[in-house]
């Protein structure tokens, strides 16, 4: 699948119910009362949609998804790293 995202052409094809996210990022490094967390903190994370396989019943290419920590394998593709899901680790789509 080719999707365009911040001015990059990607060309992913993934299968049944994965999803591809790129960016991968924590939502916030610094809470309410202005604690700041380390960005290796084990917990849950945004990313870009990128790819979705055939199954994938809610995200779709585009779209920024909130998903559960510790979820999926980063692989690097052309210099980039991604991120391979599955749908049911989405936890919210924003």
């Amino acid at each position: 699948m080719q999707n365009t995202t911040n001015q990059k052409t990607y060309h992913f094809k993934t299968t049944e119910d994965r999803v591809v996210l790129v960016n991968v990022r924590n939502p916030n490094s610094q809470t309410k009362g202005g604690i700041f967390i380390p960005d290796n903190a084990d917990r849950n994370k945004i990313g870009d949609v990128v790819a979705v396989g055939n199954s994938s019943k809610d995200a779709k290419v585009g779209q920024t998804v909130l998903i559960e920590k510790g979820a999926g394998i980063e692989i690097t593709v052309n210099e980039e790293k991604v991120t391979i899901i599955r749908n049911s680790d989405i936890i919210f789509i924003l």
